[in-house]
């Protein structure tokens, strides 16, 4: 659940973006980079619909393509209104009709304002990576910050229901811009925290945004089945990432679901909680978890009600994990596959050997396969099931 090391994120950007010289000529060039804090503070207006926007601001973008930060009413953990933050990218030149929509949702990044995509930019992690590559084939693309990660209170870090709004309500905002021409056709994509979002949000389509035409979710190395996830994460030997992790995990429950930290974290690990609200980086170096952590009820309830399994989903799932994982272990993405099978969903599982978390989607090959996958659905084509028995 770890976001983009910074040399494989340069790497990667270094093939996505324009050349900075072939920026000179683009439109606009005055554009700002990113909006101001004043964007992000806008409270939602009374009677405010699932999805309508709130504000919106064009940001700088190479001559292909338009830019916009975008704020937008969805649900909180709470169940109450709240305003997410976002981002909608979309071809430069004028559409002949509706656009396919494709939501990237983002792996971890943290839990601090600054830590949310849109306040830093395009020009880094999904959709500088892949969003421009999405955006080539005709489609527009939207990034969801998350409740609570760029705008006030606490962000709702792996709190499926309201990753699940913001998700849906982002591609409803999207809509609200003429010059996007969003239409109704959405496939949905997302690793690690991303990927867990997006199963969220397919599992929720039907009731939650039934006007949308969901047609596929892309699920890398998601944060599925949570407590199989939770047997690595909370365990001494996961290591740093996942240490982080569980940092993260503790200080946001421990508001939005009223968990006393200190339960849960050790008196060492308690003031590096404290940073997680300003800084994105925390990461801890020795196991930040009281022992018996996992067994605590609460804790196993907020799990399983976080995770995005029990009811069939409707539409297809492609589901890509590296065998090689260091934060989402294999064991537990298969226990993942078994459960999303077992109710009834279609899913096509591709075990990538010696693949690491980073690397089921951000590499050449599997944003390839992502796009054509992509595009599959888009045509109506049927999607491949390897659940056994089918």
């Amino acid at each position: 659940m770890q976001r983009l090391p910074r040399l494989l994120a340069v790497s990667l950007l270094s093939l996505a973006l324009l050349p900075v010289a072939a920026r000179a000529a683009d439109p606009a060039p005055d554009l700002p980079s990113a909006p101001d804090d004043a964007f992000y503070t806008t409270g939602v207006p009374d009677g405010a619909a699932p999805g309508a926007l709130i504000r919106v601001e064009e940001l700088f973008a190479p001559g292909d393509f338009r830019l916009w930060a975008i704020l937008y009413r969805s649900t909180g953990p709470d169940g109450a209104p709240t305003a997410v933050s976002g981002l909608v990218l979309a071809p430069s030149e004028p559409a002949a009709g509706p656009r396919p929509v494709i939501a990237v949702n983002h792996g971890t990044t943290g839990l601090g304002d600054a830590c949310s995509p849109s306040r830093v930019t395009a020009q880094r992690l999904e959709l500088a990576v892949a969003g421009q590559a999405l955006a080539r084939q005709g489609w527009v693309v939207v990034a969801t910050d998350y409740a609570g990660l760029g705008t006030p209170g606490m962000h709702a870090y792996l709190d499926g229901p309201s990753a699940g709004h913001a998700v849906l309500d982002a591609i409803r905002a999207a809509q609200a811009l003429p010059d996007a021409a969003a239409g109704d056709a959405v496939v949905l994509a997302g690793i690690s925290q991303g990927g867990h979002a997006t199963l969220w949000a397919a599992r929720m389509a039907a009731e939650a945004a039934p006007e949308l035409n969901v047609l596929g979710a892309i699920a890398a190395a998601p944060a599925g089945d949570l407590a199989e996830v939770a047997r690595w994460v909370f365990s001494p030997d996961a290591g740093r990432p996942s240490w982080r992790n569980d940092l993260l995990i503790a200080r946001a429950w421990s508001e939005i679901y009223d968990f006393p930290i200190e339960e849960v974290l050790t008196p060492e690990a308690l003031p590096l909680a404290a940073r997680l609200d300003e800084e994105c980086g925390v990461y801890p170096d020795a196991f930040p978890l009281r022992p018996g952590v996992a067994e605590l009820p609460a804790l196993a309830d907020a799990l399983e009600r976080n995770t995005p399994l029990g009811i069939p989903i409707a539409a297809p799932i492609l589901y890509l994990q590296g065998d090689a994982d260091e934060q989402i272990p294999v064991v537990a993405a298969r226990t993942t596959v078994e459960r999303l099978c077992a109710d009834g969903s279609v899913v096509d599982y591709r075990e990538l050997p010696g693949v690491d978390h980073v690397g089921a989607l951000y590499d050449a090959a599997r944003i390839d396969a992502a796009i054509a996958w992509a595009a599959a659905r888009f045509a109506g084509e049927p999607a491949a099931d390897t659940c056994p028995g089918r």
